[in-house]
């Protein structure tokens, strides 16, 4: 019902963004003084292009494509799809190479996903060039530099390394600039003519860089106290855990170890990562460690959604493993449970450190467990070592 519901909201929310759309078009098109033939026909390739970019957020919706949490926010992209129009109705009063319309792209990339930003960004791009009857020149230049911006900007992780992706977008448009407008125009060459051009860049840079802190602000970083707070030992859940099971609790703080240091050396989502491996057990508190009952841990004490899909992997025996860092967990899991276990039924003999780890990654891959799993040979080998490096962390558990 919930979900009916949510698709309810959202086809009236598309119908709003469709007949806005060819609202604004038409009304732009008389400001500009299109014939009835312009009108109609550009109206169309509007209208068309729209129907595009609402199937390709039914087709995300349908089949789970959208990156982030932009599946439930599709409001989000309603509100930025008018602030768009808007700005494709101001661009037409400037000239074509002072359109920053890279940040157009990155909007829709980031609160979407790549196809949807380059479908949405094309429209709004299209809607300008019609509004201002510049060429097909005018359109190629931002939407071949507007396709590598979304490209490069693809499903920023925790790490949020946008130095590069930013420099690179931001050189592809001055060379385009360069290529499609300066060596294009009809007037000797001059510093004046490189000035729209250069405010252009100006502009571009400092709305790119504020588009990505706000999104850094409400996705990237959003749940870094959270983190903070459930990754501390003093935390109240971990410490009423270390009253009721002491046990579970201490092969607890030493598998989230091995899963913050492995995340870090493979570039994954470390704090997630950690936070699994404190509450893989916690659904003892409720009854069990089934995924139902850390489930239920988990909504009391509202963890981060990257965490629940960790668990869940890890716990719920109908879903499958694809996240590195469930594979991370589960390995962490089973190396600091084999090594525990030994240390407990032979406290006098020291295990075969190296022969525990060989053995627990041989029946986890064996096992077909990963099978799903984005994990790669190369990363699984880094992880054997470094759990054959810490033999001395192993003696401190003894």
């Amino acid at each position: 019902m919930e979900r009916n519901d949510k698709k309810t909201h959202k086809i009236a929310l598309s119908v709003l963004i469709f007949v806005l759309t060819v609202v604004v078009t038409v009304v732009a098109g008389y400001l500009k003084k299109w014939n009835n033939t312009e009108l109609i026909s550009n109206t169309v390739f509007v209208m068309m292009g729209t129907c595009v970019v609402l199937f390709l957020h039914a087709f995300s919706y349908e089949h789970k494509l959208y990156d982030y949490d932009n599946e439930v926010h599709f409001t989000r992209f309603v509100l930025l799809w008018v602030l768009s129009l808007a700005f494709a109705v101001t661009c037409s009063f400037i000239p074509v190479d002072g359109w920053p319309f890279l940040v157009v792209y990155l909007c829709f990339a980031l609160f979407g996903n790549m196809a949807i930003g380059i479908a949405s960004g094309s429209v709004i791009l299209l809607l300008t060039v019609l509004l201002t009857g510049e060429g097909i020149s005018a359109f190629l230049l931002y939407f071949l530099c507007g396709i590598i911006c979304v490209s490069l900007f693809y499903k920023l992780d925790q790490n949020y390394k946008i130095g590069v992706p930013l420099v690179v977008s931001i050189l592809c448009l001055i060379l385009g600039l360069t290529a499609g407008v300066v060596l294009y125009a009809n007037e000797k060459l001059s510093l004046e003519l490189f000035m729209i051009p250069f405010i252009n860049v100006f502009v571009s840079i400092i709305l790119m860089i504020g588009v990505l802190k706000l999104f850094s602000t409400i996705y990237i970083y959003r749940y870094r106290v959270k983190y903070l707070e459930i990754n501390d030992p003093e935390f109240p859940l971990q410490a009423n855990w270390k009253q009721t099971n002491r046990k579970k609790y201490y092969q607890a703080m030493h598998t989230a170890y091995f899963c913050d240091r492995i995340a870090n050396r493979l570039g994954l989502d470390a704090e997630a990562a950690k936070a699994a491996g404190y509450y893989q057990h916690i659904g003892s508190l409720k009854g069990s460690e089934g995924w139902e009952d850390t489930k239920s841990v988990c909504e009391e004490y509202d963890f981060p959604p990257a965490v629940r899909q960790i668990l869940r992997e890890a716990l719920d025996k109908q879903w499958e493993v694809t996240l590195k860092e469930t594979a991370v967990l589960i390995l962490s899991d089973g190396v600091i449970s084999a090594i525990l276990y030994l240390i407990e039924k032979q406290p006098d003999t020291k295990p075969d450190y190296d022969q525990i780890v060989d053995t627990v990654f041989k029946n986890k891959l064996n096992s077909g467990i990963f099978s799903k799993c984005k994990i790669t040979l190369e990363e699984i080998c880094v992880m054997e070592k470094i759990f054959k490096e810490e033999k001395l962390y192993y003696d401190f558990l003894r």
